[in-house]
């Protein structure tokens, strides 16, 4: 049993998501079975906005995506798409800015 539940789990990209907070960040699969595969097209979608403790909405009007974890912009938009080739565990971040320079940083 112990086998078949590795083979099944064997395969998979797996994204943890490590901030809390108002916001929240979505990711879904090309198939959308729910499962991200590798060399599986995944859509990651940022938020439009987001409400500070104090009740403050912010507004963001740019967003930084960095999948590899390595300190670099990889892409930018609210919505974009990234394959990831092998199997493992993943940290994304992404940075979202609006105009007035506030900034909130996501890692999934």
């Amino acid at each position: 049993m112990k086998n078949l539940i590795r083979m099944i789990l064997t395969g998979f990209v797996v994204f943890v998501l490590l901030a809390t907070g108002a916001s929240a960040v979505t990711y879904n699969d090309a198939d959308g079975d729910g499962i991200c595969e590798p060399s599986e097209e995944i859509t990651f979608e940022g938020d439009v906005s987001y409400i500070d403790d104090q009740g403050n909405e912010h507004w963001f009007s740019m967003w930084e995506w960095d999948f590899d974890s390595d300190g670099t912009i990889d892409a930018t938009g609210r919505i974009v798409k990234y394959t990831f080739d092998t199997e493992g565990i993943y940290q994304v971040t992404l940075k979202e800015i609006n105009a007035n320079g506030y900034v909130v940083v996501f890692e999934i």
